[in-house]
């Protein structure tokens, strides 16, 4: 993953509220709290714990905890984060309650990008009865309750959460210090046109329809920001536009135009390298050939 990929990948996460019943299989849950185990923390204490909650009992009880969330409900998970301030605070004292609570939030944010990356949604939740969560898990004293994270399959918003300025965060040296400048690469839209073949097609349109779900389903998972749709022909004769598809004894062979937006590219090369890696590997065996590339 180059810097460009990376910048997409994190991009592409947004949290989500609405779940499907859909559970979580073990190896999903085993490989983001393993991910959770490579954090960083002070000292290298670790001193953050995890509550796994799937009892659908327990997810409801939480959910009114967190002031009727209903997404702590419907989530097939809910991994409750905490701080254990003992395990710190043996090192460190007083000081240690607060490297807790930063090794927890750490920890929370490295589930989160995991639970990402095994192609799950999920949303980070602050606003909750500390005491109510406490006493429904059971935690004692010395572990504070920081994040309830909630992971599950559901639907991921459409576009782009806004966002502030980079710049607007940022303070060169002091605090009313000169605001640094900060130089981002650009975005760049990629075009890339694919044919698709489709068998026992009953019409042109059948054929159409099929390649586009077909593509979509293949690219949805790992390839977000991708647009697809049936391509177009200019007729050399009359100058109009033609379907780019065909069927031939219920054979269809219908080309398909792909747009991915690719972040923080270093050049138009750069932009289709990414997009021809990433389409490529979610549609496996299906040829691409570059159209466009434009600065965003």
């Amino acid at each position: 993953m180059d810097s460009s990929e990376f910048q997409g990948f994190l991009t592409s996460r947004s949290s989500v509220r609405a779940y499907t019943p859909e559970s979580l299989s073990e190896e999903d849950i085993s490989y983001i709290l393993s991910c959770a185990g490579t954090a960083p923390s002070a000292g290298n204490l670790e001193a953050w714990d995890v509550v796994v909650v799937t009892d659908d009992g327990a997810r409801l009880e939480l959910r009114d905890a967190a002031f009727e969330q209903e997404h702590i409900r419907q989530a097939a998970a809910v991994l409750v984060v905490c701080a254990n301030y003992i395990r710190s605070m043996s090192r460190y004292g007083e000081r240690g309650i607060l490297y807790a609570v930063q090794d927890a939030t750490i920890a929370c944010t490295y589930m989160m990008l995991a639970a990402h990356a095994r192609q799950l949604h999920s949303c980070w939740t602050g606003a909750f009865d500390e005491e109510e969560v406490r006493k429904i898990l059971g935690l004692p004293q010395h572990v504070r309750p920081v994040a309830l994270l909630a992971v599950g399959r559901g639907q991921a918003p459409v576009a782009l959460t806004e966002r502030l300025p980079v710049a607007e965060h940022i303070h060169q040296d002091a605090w009313h210090g000169k605001v640094r400048e900060i130089t981002t690469m650009p975005d760049y839209l990629v075009t890339l046109e694919s044919a698709w073949v489709i068998r026992d097609a009953k019409s042109l349109d059948d054929a159409i329809g099929i390649a586009i779900s077909e593509a979509g389903k293949r690219l949805n998972p790992t390839a977000k920001f991708v647009e697809v749709e049936a391509g177009m022909l200019s007729c050399p004769h009359c100058e109009g536009e033609l379907s780019s598809a065909i069927v031939v004894a219920d054979t269809g062979l219908v080309g398909l135009s792909l747009e991915m937006r690719v972040f923080r590219a270093e050049s138009q090369d750069h932009a289709e390298k990414i997009a021809k890696s990433v389409v490529g590997k979610a549609l496996r065996d299906v040829p691409l050939k570059l159209v466009d590339v434009r600065e965003l």
